[in-house]
């Protein structure tokens, strides 16, 4: 990943990406965090949690005594979430400026989220690293994320979906980009994956192997 380039485009995007991306993902962010399967008390860890929108579901989904961690790598977007924290007064929530391909936890998670992660998606090494490192064997993994579509449809919508992913994404390769989601399909077991949009949007998820 281009990580100073990330963080020049999420310097800007921070202002205004809750007014722009809240509303009209609030229902796909609802349906990926109920597919975590996540009980009172289990860790999850958000991958590039951007400005905390899942935030306040994973919590409520975990509990008090669960603990959710965000990793991003933006300090504009991480700054936004912090405020929504510190406001809420959530102490369970640990969030961590870093790399989605160095970061570091001090234990083990059973859940991982990535919503609209489309650099980490394509990372060779991001995802890898979590489930190498800090999945729990069994542990589910959710991701969401725009694509390109093949066939008819494609000539109608892809345009559409390249031109409201520029202000997000680094990697726009067209190949890669038809399916975000190879990296984790080969690390997972019981992977599946859903269209939603005529198929500008993916949902995807899996287990590690035990």
């Amino acid at each position: 990943m281009d990580v100073e380039k990330i963080k020049r485009k999420y310097r800007r995007n921070a202002r205004w990406y809750d007014w722009l991306m809240a509303r009209p993902t609030e229902a796909l962010r609802r349906e990926a965090i109920r597919r975590l399967a996540l009980h009172v008390g289990d860790r999850v860890l958000d991958l590039g949690c951007g400005t905390g929108l899942s935030l306040p579901l994973l919590r409520d989904a975990v509990g008090d005594t669960g603990v959710v961690y965000g990793i991003e790598l933006s300090p504009a977007m991480l700054a936004v979430a912090r405020r929504k924290t510190d406001t809420a007064g959530w102490r369970n929530i640990r969030l961590i400026q870093a790399n989605a391909e160095e970061f570091d936890l001090d234990e083990p998670v059973h859940a991982v989220l990535c919503f609209y992660t489309h650099d980490i998606m394509l990372s060779l090494t991001a995802l890898p690293r979590v489930m190498g490192g800090y999945l729990k064997p069994g542990g589910r993994v959710v991701a969401v994320g725009g694509k390109l579509v093949h066939g008819w449809r494609g000539w109608l919508i892809n345009a559409l979906t390249i031109t409201y992913s520029l202000p997000a994404v680094t990697t726009l390769d067209a190949k890669q980009s038809y399916e975000p989601y190879a990296v984790m399909r080969n690390l997972l077991a019981d992977f599946e994956v859903a269209d939603r949009k005529l198929g500008s949007q993916y949902l995807a998820w899996g287990t590690r192997p035990t």
